[in-house]
């Protein structure tokens, strides 16, 4: 991964940093990070646990913030930075993900999308959806992805969530008919990373 120092040009700020709160069954606020791209002027790819939290049994997402482009300055997410962003950000209104996450946390089917309250995919433009290809085509595609990791990676401060970074290359296998896989070696740089 290569730290990503201009989230203002493109591609980059097709990218978000999303904020999401949830709220346990007692009335508790929790926050998560995730990340996300433009999917079009108002809808948000990311994951499905992050609109749709199995691992706490928190449910649906109460509330989220998109920022695309996010240049890390206001803070981290709890709460959530109202500073301007080099785009802004807008808040979700509808949140989706599959049945067969949603019901039986299938990591085949974990893929969410936020629709937003704010068009700012008109601001920042968006990536196509693109599809199709058995394993060997897809296996010898280059594929690209920058996000905002927030995981601890060993380095303390290194994946904060505030910073963006970005790595490509090729899959190394299709263990399902609908996801591919990548091996890593588990360092901070060439590993997959949550946030």
């Amino acid at each position: 991964m290569s730290l990503i120092s201009n989230t203002v040009d493109s591609p980059w700020r097709m990218n978000a940093k999303v904020v999401l709160r949830f709220q346990d069954s007692g009335g508790t606020n929790h926050y998560a990070v995730c990340s996300g791209t433009m999917r079009d002027a108002e809808v948000v790819l990311t994951a499905g646990h992050c609109v749709y939290d199995r691992s706490h049994s928190w449910g649906w997402a109460q509330e989220a913030w998109v920022y695309p482009g996010w240049d890390g300055v206001g803070g981290q997410w709890n709460p959530p930075p109202t500073t301007i962003n080099p785009y802004g950000f807008s808040r979700g209104t509808n949140f989706t993900t599959l049945t067969a996450w949603a019901n039986s946390g299938d990591w085949n089917y974990d893929v969410g999308l936020i629709r937003i309250s704010r068009a700012v995919g008109v601001l920042t433009g968006w990536f196509g959806y693109a599809y199709g290809g058995d394993c060997s085509s897809q296996l010898a595609t280059t594929y690209h992805n920058a996000s905002y990791p927030a995981e601890a990676c060993g380095q303390p401060g290194l994946h904060n969530g505030l910073d963006m970074y970005y790595w490509y290359g090729h899959f190394d296998s299709c263990p399902e008919w609908n996801r591919l896989q990548v091996n890593t070696s588990g360092g901070c740089f060439d590993a997959v990373w949550g946030g």
